[in-house]
């Protein structure tokens, strides 16, 4: 929250005419270590929401783990942005148990928070255990409730996983691979969900523009590699240098894993399964292959 440059910009202009929308409720999500560095780390303030001290906004700090107190903190600060029409922040002091993405191991940088960590329960098991020693929870009830959660949830996994672009325009259009398009071959915009409805009602009418229409666009510049290169590149970057040792989880986890799927990219070109941190790793090695 504090190294974001849009956060200040939003708190800066939160009061000035033309920009002021009555206050609003900000949740800060706070897993104590960001990616993977402490607040000694990646601050200079003791907290992260101290940049709405700019605002004389009021901030409710709050740990995570007593979800009473949370609830208490998000009607308190809607209570008063609907009073005061101000903004106001709620500090959720929490944690995150697994890496900020399948390659990072918060336990290489933070050893000891996360040794305590692994040790928690998690919040459904500790708050039920809470409600069952206040006699206000069955253990039949709460198994029903999780179960109930559960199907929930993986019938909207098995719903995204069926869902599909009838009208063939959520994006913008397939950007030009090879080098012979013409301004022509350019598709125009047509953001949309499948059902239509993105621009609809008030909106309706509105569309992204054509990339010829955006002054000094460069949208239409192909920059595509071809498969053979992409795969290439992919793969240099899970190189390991002669006389490196890699540790096991990353090897596994990383290293063989995006190998393998670079593989079977390679031998099946018609279903490529490449995740999005493969797909950003290959973008980058992409620029350096060409000398950027």
């Amino acid at each position: 929250f504090s190294g974001q440059g849009v956060v200040w910009e939003s708190l800066a202009m939160a009061t000035l005419p033309g920009f002021n929308v009555g206050g609003t409720v900000h949740v800060v999500v706070n897993n104590q270590v960001a990616f993977t560095a402490t607040r000694r780390e990646g601050r200079s303030s003791s907290y992260c929401t101290d940049v709405a001290k700019g605002i004389g906004a009021p901030v409710l700090h709050v740990n995570g783990e007593d979800l009473d107190a949370v609830v208490w903190a998000g009607r308190t600060a809607v209570a008063y942005r609907k009073k005061f029409n101000r903004d106001v922040l709620i500090d959720l002091v929490t944690y995150r148990r697994h890496g900020h993405n399948e390659v990072d191991q918060p336990r290489f940088t933070q050893p000891h928070m996360y040794s305590g960590i692994t040790e928690k329960q998690g919040f459904p098991s500790t708050y039920a255990a809470a409600l069952r020693t206040e006699g206000v929870l069955s253990d039949s009830r709460d198994a029903t409730l999780r179960g109930q959660l559960d199907k929930f949830l993986q019938a909207e996994l098995d719903a995204s996983a069926d869902l599909t672009d009838e009208s063939g325009s959520w994006g913008v259009g397939p950007a030009p691979f090879g080098g012979d398009s013409t301004p022509d071959d350019i598709p125009a915009s047509g953001l949309v969900t499948k059902d239509g409805s993105a621009f609809g009602g008030k909106w309706a009418g509105i569309r992204l523009p054509n990339a010829l229409e955006i002054p000094g666009s460069r949208s239409g510049v192909a920059t595509g590699m071809s498969f053979d290169d992409l795969v290439r590149v992919g793969k240099h970057t899970v190189a390991v240098p002669e006389g490196v040792t890699v540790h096991d989880h990353l090897m596994r986890g990383h290293f063989i894993a995006r190998t393998e799927a670079l593989d079977q990219a390679a031998s099946d070109p018609s279903e490529p399964v490449i995740n999005w941190a493969t797909a950003e790793g290959m973008a980058f090695a992409s620029l350096l292959d060409q000398g950027f």
